[in-house]
């Protein structure tokens, strides 16, 4: 799978904030689709975390659906943003100081059959 190379582990965020992540395209798809969530939990959400439709259920914040385009194809859909921007504070429990996440979920339409 892919990684996540900014925000870095522990990183204090604020407003706006440098977002990258690496496709690892294991599967050598034409394209790769990608979402990116904000949670709020005691561990980081899992594959047995998500919804029906590859959602994390309760996220503070949903960045959207994008497509990175690979072995040169002409890009299609929206392309990664650069940065991504804080959800609302209001909306973040600090009483106890439970961890926040930003969570990226691949789709893949299935692999090249060999």
């Amino acid at each position: 799978m892919g990684t996540i190379t900014a925000p870095t582990p522990d990183a204090t965020i604020s407003d706006t904030f440098a977002f990258a992540y690496s496709i690892d395209n294991w599967c050598e798809e034409g394209y790769n689709n990608f979402k990116v969530f904000a949670s709020q939990s005691a561990s980081a959400p899992t594959v047995a975390d998500l919804d029906s439709n590859g959602d994390v259920p309760n996220a503070l914040a949903s960045w959207g659906d994008y497509t990175v385009a690979n072995f040169g194809l002409t890009p299609l859909g929206t392309q990664p943003p650069s940065s991504l921007e804080m959800p609302s504070l209001d909306d973040i429990d600090t009483s106890d100081c439970v961890p926040m996440f930003i969570t990226v979920v691949e789709t893949f339409n299935g692999c090249p059959v060999s």
